[in-house]
């Protein structure tokens, strides 16, 4: 595995790389839940929209040999931590398992209407 390298967005819209690998961590840009092919939320319950988060972080991590298990830092962005902070961490909770990655929380103003949650990390690569 190369020292650098980049794994494309699949939005050509957007000016960045869906995930970007160096020296041994791979770096995952924020994930939200769209519906397929659309800009819109998958759903309005947050629990739907954090497990689709959990997932697609998950689908990165294991296109960048790595894993749950090699997380190292997650930040978490809610569009109302009062509301949604305890279903966010049941869910994340279940995603992590045993594993405790470091984690930043805060409240954010989303960039499109009806997204609740946007989640980003931060992972070691498994070495081959």
């Amino acid at each position: 595995m190369s020292d650098f390298y980049v794994v494309p967005s699949s939005n050509d819209t957007v000016p960045i790389a869906k995930a970007v690998v160096h020296r041994g961590v791979v770096y995952v840009s924020g994930v939200v839940a769209f519906k397929p092919g659309t800009k819109q939320a998958l759903s309005d319950d947050f629990r739907v929209q954090a497990r689709e988060v959990w997932r697609l972080l998950q689908e990165t991590l294991t296109q960048t040999h790595s894993s749950v298990e090699n997380l190292l830092m997650v930040r978490v962005y809610l569009a109302n931590i009062k509301r949604d902070f305890a279903a966010m961490n049941d869910e994340f909770a279940r995603w992590v398992g045993d594993h405790r990655p470091a984690r930043t929380t805060v409240e954010a103003q989303l960039a499109v209407t009806g997204l609740l949650l946007e989640a980003d990390c931060m992972a070691a690569v498994q070495e081959s």
